[in-house]
């Protein structure tokens, strides 16, 4: 990719501290191959009011739909404190606030599920797959929320992105409550399918009938496009 994050002072100064939480045997959620520093509490708070999936009467949500940047998902780390609705709304939300140093991709991967973020590969591999087969998640300017739907321990939530220009892409996101393990009982992601993807100007779809698949469905990552 060739877009790190630029290490002044104050970077060499957080991983400095990494470095010896690592060697007195301190561990993360990631393995040491990907792992990343930010400087970001573990479990920081988000005002649901603000950040639920489906909620409206916030700034820029009046009518249900998210409009402008939301760069405070940025570095939020899983915790169990989250219903499913509002998991979503961060993942969705660092993705369309990603940025050079992938940080957003970064927030997004942490919220998936164990096993599916093997299923992804390496987060390198995962950038490649959403820059290449999910880039209106990152350069979406409108989002629109649907409601949860439960069962038996599961949920699943449509989100809609949008562009000004009327282009809209329909997601459907699947999580579960994690059964073990240091994220025991946190909602977190499973799949993520892609829906159609349809246009506001001439109201026919870009890609009509396109049938629902995982991001796990591509097994060689895609070239990578450069982002406008």
């Amino acid at each position: 990719m060739g877009r790190g994050p630029v290490r002044g002072p104050e970077t060499i100064a957080v991983l400095l501290v990494v470095g010896l939480c690592l060697a007195a045997g301190c561990s993360g959620p990631f393995d040491n191959t990907d792992r990343r520093t930010y400087g970001v509490p573990e479990t920081p708070t988000v005002d649901g009011t603000t950040t639920a999936a489906g909620s409206s009467g916030a700034a820029g949500r009046d009518d249900g739909v998210v409009r402008g940047s939301e760069p405070r998902y940025l570095g939020l780390r899983p915790s169990c404190e989250r219903p499913p609705s509002l998991v979503v709304a961060v993942q969705v939300g660092a993705l369309r606030n990603d940025g050079a140093d992938d940080r957003g991709l970064w927030t997004a991967y942490a919220f998936y599920a164990p096993g599916y973020r093997w299923a992804l590969g390496p987060f390198p591999r995962y950038v490649q797959l959403m820059e290449a087969d999910f880039r209106p998640l990152l350069e979406s300017e409108t989002v629109t929320y649907g409601p949860v739907e439960r069962s038996n321990g599961t949920a699943s939530v449509n989100v809609t992105v949008g562009t000004l220009q009327g282009e809209r892409t329909n997601y459907r996101w699947h999580l579960e409550r994690h059964p073990d393990g240091e994220h025991e009982g946190c909602w977190m992601t499973t799949a993520v399918r892609n829906g159609s993807r349809t246009s506001s100007t001439n109201g026919s779809a870009v890609r009509p009938d396109l049938p629902p698949s995982p991001v796990v469905d591509h097994d060689v990552p895609r070239p990578v496009r450069e982002r406008r």
